[in-house]
Order: structure tokens, then sequence, then C-alpha cells
């Protein structure tokens, strides 16, 4: 949530500095997206660049660092904002692409991972209540019990030597 607000902060910013030419223009284009209690924190600052200080102290984050170098240097050289920030532009807009990115695969992931449970417990009800007359149906068939207990016994008494395992020599061999 935070990270969306900075980059899209940011992205706000710089058009409207860029339009406007004024910081204290420029911040209250971007006031409709802060929240009321931070905007109230923020009123408490009489100056533009120290409502920008305390929210880079706030929203502790790498590309707000750099939007911050990027709006000091304009104050102090002038020129063209989006020159100096289309870096920054594109790389707050290729983050958000990959938050994007991630929440929707986080969301087909949560889906199928739900999909899947409930398939799961749909087969077991089924086989729960299907398979009670199954088994009943079994139990009293002579011929089941009869192969059942030949497999049992087979398997049983089947000697090791014919479940060995085939020696190398033995497939060299052949």
């Amino acid at each position: 949530m935070d990270t969306n607000f900075i980059l899209y902060f940011i992205n706000k910013f710089i058009i409207s500095l860029s339009i406007n030419g004024s910081l204290l223009d420029s911040f209250n284009a971007c006031k409709e997206i802060i929240n009321d209690k931070l905007y109230l924190q923020l009123k408490a600052f009489d100056e533009v660049e120290n409502r920008l200080e305390y929210l880079k102290k706030h929203y502790n984050y790498k590309i707000y660092e750099i939007f911050s170098g990027v709006v000091n240097e304009y104050l102090d050289k002038g020129g063209d904002i989006l020159s100096y920030s289309s870096t920054l532009l594109a790389e707050a807009r290729r983050s958000q692409s990959n938050i994007n990115k991630l929440f929707d695969n986080s969301i087909k992931h949560l889906f199928s991972f739900m999909i899947m449970w409930s398939f799961s417990f749909l087969i077991l009800i089924v086989a729960r209540i299907s398979l009670i007359d199954f088994y009943h149906n079994f139990l009293s068939s002579e011929f089941f019990i009869i192969t059942v207990s030949a497999g049992f016994l087979f398997f049983i008494g089947t000697p090791p030597f014919l479940f060995r395992p085939l020696r190398w020599s033995e497939i060299r061999a052949e």
C-alpha cells in the first residue's frame, strides 16, 4: 500500500511540477491521494520542502530519496523537471508494473489453491457418500473376498527371490 502511494505521489508530483512550476501547487495537486491523518501532520510544516523531507523520513524508500534529490536539483539549478526525472519516472512505472504483476500472480495462485482444495473436498465428500454402498457390495460378494484373500496370500507367501533386483552383470549378459 505504501509503495503504491509513494510511486503514485512521485509521478503525480513531478507531472504537476512540470505543468505548474510551483512546489506548493504541485503538493496541493497531490493532496487528494494523501490520507487525511498524514495530510494534517504535513500541514504543520510551512514550507513544501519540509513536507517532502518529512515524507522522506516517513516513507523510507530508495526511490523517494532519489525523488527528493531530483526535486532539490530542480530547486537549485532550475530547468526542466521532466528531463531531470525521466529515468526516475520510468523506474517508478516499472516498479508499479512489477507490483501489479506480483499482485496478479498472487491472486492467480490463491485462486488456483482454493480451487484445488475445493475439488479435493468435493472428491472426499463424493467418495465418502458413494463408496459406502460400494464397500458394502464388495463385502457381500464372495468372489471379491476370495480374490483379495488370494492376492494377500500370494504376496505374503511369495519368496523374496522372485522380486530380487537384477544385478548389473545379469543385465550386461543379456
